[in-house]
């Protein structure tokens, strides 16, 4: 689906990535493997540590607290998923 869609390599995905989904990644060849290999590393820091870290233990829905990250993973599943303009 994604060599369909013109990807072949960890940089098109994370440029895909970027336009399609707004999510900044950097490709797998950024730490040594092969261009042509699809990983990515994502890092996840927006949200409110302090509120986290204080609401934590006293809350069920611990995705409330990390509304971005949450916004974020639907965006990687619809992008997956070729739900993406």
């Amino acid at each position: 689906a994604l060599a369909r869609r013109g990807i072949d390599g960890g940089r098109t995905l994370a440029s895909a990535l970027l336009e399609d989904a707004r999510l900044a990644v950097l490709p797998a060849m950024a730490f040594g493997l092969p261009a042509e290999h699809l990983g990515m590393r994502i890092a996840a820091v927006d949200f409110d540590g302090a509120r986290a870290l204080a609401e934590f233990d006293e809350t069920n829905d611990h995705l409330a607290l990390f509304p971005e990250l949450v916004a974020g993973c639907d965006a990687l599943e619809r992008f997956l998923n070729g739900d993406t303009p």
